[in-house]
């Protein structure tokens, strides 16, 4: 049941796999695109000051605070330039239930790709 903490006890196969689960969503990366379109501005950030936000709806969240990394659209390789400068425009991230929320000091001019873990 997960829960026993009786010496002697053996574990279980489905047990065993709820628990090797658990363990690879916590790791596992996705890529997400990030366009130039949808982003809203947004003047009740956490910083006080007016941002731009964007939501990305993912599937499922395995961690209560994934991180988020700038990618290559393919996941090999490096990203351009002009998509580094993109990516550094965001501030920070939030999570909350499924819908992941970039924050930006100004709206990207190019599209850009984000790898995340803990999601997909």
């Amino acid at each position: 049941n997960l829960t026993t903490t009786n010496a002697g006890k053996v574990l279980d196969a489905t047990q065993g796999k709820i628990l090797n689960d658990d363990i690879t969503n916590k790791h596992k990366i996705t890529r997400k695109t990030v366009n130039t379109s949808s982003w809203t501005a947004d003047s009740s950030s956490q910083s006080g000051s007016t941002l731009y936000k964007k939501t990305i709806i993912l599937s499922h969240v395995y961690v209560t605070s994934p991180s988020v990394d700038i990618s290559s659209s393919s996941g090999t390789g490096l990203p351009t330039l002009a998509q580094q400068e993109a990516y550094d425009l965001l501030q920070y991230v939030t999570v909350n239930g499924t819908t992941l929320t970039l924050y930006a000091s100004a709206i990207p001019t190019v599209t850009f790709y984000i790898q995340i873990e803990g999601v997909d």
